[in-house]
């Protein structure tokens, strides 16, 4: 059953056990390695998959006691599924016979220059993130924005300019490295935090060309006109003056994210390109039907929207932000 505190924090109950959904509980299932989904420590082990728990180990130093990929508690069956999100995300399937429940965490279905979308998997509930679950949000293909990346990259370098793209630490980041190393033979410099991440990819088998910025190959690529992925927070105009000043060449920006299709969202870069590591709107009206669930929960985003869009469809669905229990209650139970 599925179980939401007075925080909005969700788990579910299995033979009296609270399994943490991305968040605390007597299990703590961990979806990926993006640091808002992962707890500080856990004094009973996680419940993801060997990437996140190395990435966690690179990225934060969680304290926890071990991990594992499956767990049996009396007569459910917990196992993990590809959500297609970053390296190591998974969706947790929780099987106790009379009820198929699966948590999608973040999740993208569409196919990357790094691995393959999720796969839908049938059950009969279902919680399902909506970030994007609004039907403005309809995203390019892929490789049309791939391609127009490496058009405007092309354009630039050609231009004598220094290029610096943003992206997320653990995901975008590496997708644009792998465009630059495949598209254009460009191998990039990342700061330290993208080069540990980078790391972890490598050790899974997703080759990567970068030098970060203080080993002494960057230092050098530094003095000559570079292309780099740093953390999208860092990518704007001010940090493009400040390299302009300090290397004498022309600093041109930009970001991928799906926020990029956003009209209210303002970006001081020079482009930003609609590249996301989570599905559109049609790509989670597609998943939802496919798992063929007779009850949906929504959580994350447009929640309440997305839901109502999927009442319209025939679809029994509830956002998790209308399961928050009343004033006095500390639980409420779906």
């Amino acid at each position: 059953m599925l179980h939401a505190d007075s925080g909005g924090r969700l788990s579910y109950i299995a033979e009296n056990t609270k399994i943490g959904l991305d968040c605390s509980g007597d299990v703590n299932f961990v979806s990926h390695a993006h640091m808002d989904h992962a707890p500080s420590s856990s004094k009973a082990g996680l419940l993801c998959s060997d990437e996140t728990a190395e990435l966690l180990a690179a990225r934060s130093r969680v304290r926890h006691n071990g991990h594992s990929q499956e767990m049996t508690l009396g007569e459910v069956d917990l196992s993990l599924a590809d959500s297609g999100h970053v390296l190591g995300s998974r969706q947790v399937i929780i099987n106790g016979g009379a009820d198929k429940f699966v948590y999608t965490g973040d999740l993208r279905t569409e196919d990357s220059i790094l691995f393959k979308g999720a796969k839908p998997v049938e059950c009969d509930t279902l919680l399902i993130e909506s970030t994007y679950g609004l039907p403005r949000f309809s995203f390019p293909k892929r490789e049309a924005t791939y391609s127009d990346i490496t058009s405007w990259v092309k354009q630039e370098v050609a231009s004598g300019n220094c290029v610096v793209l943003g992206g997320y630490a653990l995901g975008k980041a590496q997708e644009l490295v792998k465009i630059l190393n495949e598209r254009m033979g460009i191998t990039p410099i990342v700061s330290d935090e993208i080069g540990d991440v980078c790391a972890v990819y490598k050790r899974h088998g997703i080759h990567l060309d970068y030098v970060t910025t203080s080993s002494d190959e960057g230092t050098k690529a530094l003095m000559r006109n570079f292309v780099a992925v740093l953390s999208q927070n860092k990518v704007n105009s001010k940090m493009a003056s400040a390299l302009s000043r300090e290397y004498g060449k022309k600093i041109s920006t930009a970001v991928a994210t799906g926020w990029a299709q956003s009209p209210s969202w303002g970006f001081d870069v020079d482009r930003a390109f609609c590249l996301s590591d989570h599905c559109d709107f049609a790509g989670l009206v597609d998943y939802v039907a496919a798992t063929g669930a007779r009850k949906v929960y929504v959580n994350h985003g447009s929640s309440r929207e997305f839901a109502r869009d999927l009442k319209k469809k025939g679809v029994n669905a509830l956002a998790v932000d209308d399961m928050r229990p009343a004033k006095g209650q500390k639980t409420l139970l779906g």
